[in-house]
């Protein structure tokens, strides 16, 4: 969220942080002094900046260092892409790659590592292991007593550029949780735990309705990962 300064403060700190040489993430133009000027790029930018300053602190070294590879990668195909098109100024297109990949961090990476660290009961980051798709399913604790929310993001190697999400609410009963997806009150899958592994499985006719629907099947053994705090 951009915060309410002005463009003129913007500027004095990031021109100061220029100068001295220490952008805050990998994926700048040459020209970013100049393009600092414009207000909506530099809000952008300090918003990356303070999302990526707070990996830097959370995430190990190697991690670190590879999101910002994967960081310079999208923003430089996402400008690319917005600039062809012919619909963005360079600021703008630059200031729309910031707030994405801030947003990517911020509730993605760093809600993963957070997951990872923090395991409890069935809460957890669980990465799916099949030949047919790649993915991962988040597990989170509700105010609710047993009560979770459970994100799915899979696509299938088939089709890699299509991505199936699954967002929804389920209550843990026994070993196992049936999870309602909140854009869709009449779909639902179900969840067995078993150690460290969530497994989906569903009949095949089914499986074929979601690849139809959502452009991938969710269908798999997730395995939990974990990794200690720091």
């Amino acid at each position: 969220m951009k915060r309410n300064v002005t463009a003129a403060v913007f500027c004095a700190i990031f021109l100061l942080t220029f100068t001295l040489g220490a952008l805050a993430f990998e994926g700048v133009p040459k020209n970013h002094k100049k393009l600092l000027k414009n207000e909506d790029y530099a809000g952008a930018y300090e918003g990356m900046a303070a999302v990526m300053a707070e990996a830097k602190e959370k995430l190990d070294a190697e991690e670190y260092k590879a999101l910002e590879q994967e960081n310079a990668g999208a923003i430089a195909q996402s400008v690319r892409e917005d600039m062809e098109s012919g619909g963005s100024t360079e600021a703008e297109a630059y200031s729309t790659a910031y707030w994405m990949r801030s947003e990517y961090v911020s509730r993605g990476v760093l809600v993963w590592d957070w997951l990872r660290k923090n395991p409890k009961g069935i809460q957890g980051y669980y990465r799916l292991k099949s030949s047919e798709a790649d993915g991962y399913v988040t597990i989170m604790e509700s105010d609710e007593k047993d009560v979770y929310c459970v994100y799915f993001c899979v696509t299938m190697k088939e089709t890699p550029d299509l991505a199936g999400e699954l967002d929804g609410m389920g209550k843990l009963e026994g070993n196992s949780m049936t999870v309602d997806d909140l854009r869709n009150d009449e779909v639902s899958v179900k969840l067995v735990f078993d150690g460290e592994t969530a497994v989906l499985t569903s009949p095949e006719k089914e499986k074929k309705d979601f690849i139809e629907e959502y452009g991938a099947a969710f269908e798999g053994t997730y395995h939990r990962e974990k990794k200690n705090s720091r």
